[in-house]
């Protein structure tokens, strides 16, 4: 996650002031998710979890931000990650 790609978004603080955030793209965020849950070394109970994190972003990605389309090649991404584009 350190190398993938980030975007600039603006959330709002708990004093409802605007404040810029400098965060991983979501894309990568799903894809890594969804690479965690198919490494034979990641702990049993984690792979659901992480799966379904995966899920839930590029659901959110999809229908809240289709400027981000997951058919844009990410291109800091290894392949094997980029091909789990399909889990999501």
């Amino acid at each position: 996650m350190l190398n993938a790609p980030k975007i600039d978004t603006v959330a709002i603080d708990e004093e409802g002031w605007p404040t810029l955030l400098h965060v991983p793209d979501p894309r990568a965020f799903a894809l890594h998710k969804a690479w965690l849950a198919n490494r034979p070394d990641r702990t049993p109970v984690k792979k659901p979890r992480d799966l379904a994190q995966a899920q839930a972003v590029a659901a959110l990605v999809r229908e809240h931000m289709p400027h981000l389309p997951f058919s844009e090649a990410i291109s800091s991404l290894h392949g094997d990650v980029r091909a789990l584009v399909e889990v999501l």
